[in-house]
């Protein structure tokens, strides 16, 4: 269940505790990145989804273990992927990518968690840099060395989008794009045996993951449709640190003194890289020479 100490949320469970410090918009927020709607991009409908499995391209389960930085893990875990897919490769291996860069930079060295469209945009415009130059020991680095932001400048996103409806989302992943997103846990935030989250419940602290597919449950005439998401909480969460979560987790609303609080932090992105090494690429993930 979801809990309150000291003022952080976190989830219990196994003996341990996992802190949720994804943060998210205020009502009225303005984005530096237009919605997928908004700029021209395919809406296809439902009936024509199909389910999606990108877990080819995933790396290690990584845990935050303790600290408030979901948006910077899983932010890492989402680019290893995408640039996987889309055929770099450093010394013959997908590249893997500092979970502390961008949160740090978006934080001052301070553990005080983040907004995953902060990520995005700074992953869009200065790029992130590689694990190696960047180790997540120094998530509290209040000053980044000038290697980490050399090699952050070669690992820019191509395209991004943010998405504002499931069917935004679900048409995004149609076209062999990954999401990141935040958005609230509720009270269960733990799958079943099949790997699926129940129903959204209640508030709960906000938690950053990851999208790399989607997946139908059928259960007689109605099909329920959820995103294959990675979490940062090591293996022994869930289906070896995987699940399926329902639409409900996405659109969430409640009302604050603030207005009106939706679960809006959600993004879309491919990679992109001069010559991928992977001639074997899904069509649309390919970069034409």
């Amino acid at each position: 269940m979801t809990c309150s100490s000291t003022g952080r949320d976190y989830v219990e469970g196994g003996g341990e505790r996992r802190y949720l410090m994804a943060k998210l918009p205020v009502p009225g927020t303005k984005f530096a990145l237009p919605t997928w709607r908004a700029a021209g991009k395919p809406m296809i409908p439902r009936e024509a989804w199909k389910p999606v499995d990108w877990s080819g391209w995933l790396g290690k389960v990584l845990d935050q273990d303790g600290k408030n930085a979901c948006t910077g893990y899983s932010w890492a875990g989402a680019l290893r992927a995408a640039f996987a897919a889309a055929g770099a490769r450093v010394n013959g291996s997908p590249p893997d990518f500092s979970p502390t860069y961008n949160y740090a930079l978006n934080n001052g060295g301070v553990d005080q968690g983040a907004m995953c469209a902060d990520l995005v945009k700074q992953g869009k415009e200065g790029g992130t840099c590689l694990e190696a130059e960047f180790p997540e020991s120094k998530l509290f680095a209040r000053q980044i060395p000038a290697a980490a932001r050399t090699s952050a400048a070669n690992w820019k996103l191509g395209e991004a989008y943010q998405v504002t409806s499931f069917d935004e989302y679900g048409s995004a992943l149609q076209c062999g794009f990954f999401a990141y997103h935040g958005f609230q846990t509720g009270q269960r935030f733990e799958p079943g045996a099949d790997g699926l989250l129940p129903d959204f419940a209640g508030s709960g602290g906000g938690h950053a993951l990851f999208s790399f597919g989607m997946k139908p449950f059928v259960n007689g005439a109605n099909t329920k449709w959820t995103g294959a998401i990675r979490n940062s909480w090591a293996e022994r969460w869930g289906l070896r640190g995987n699940c399926y979560c329902p639409e409900s987790y996405f659109w969430y609303e409640r009302q604050s003194w603030r207005g009106t609080m939706r679960n809006l932090d959600c993004w879309v992105f491919k990679a992109v890289v001069e010559s991928p090494a992977d001639t074997n690429l899904p069509p649309d993930l390919r970069v034409a020479a």
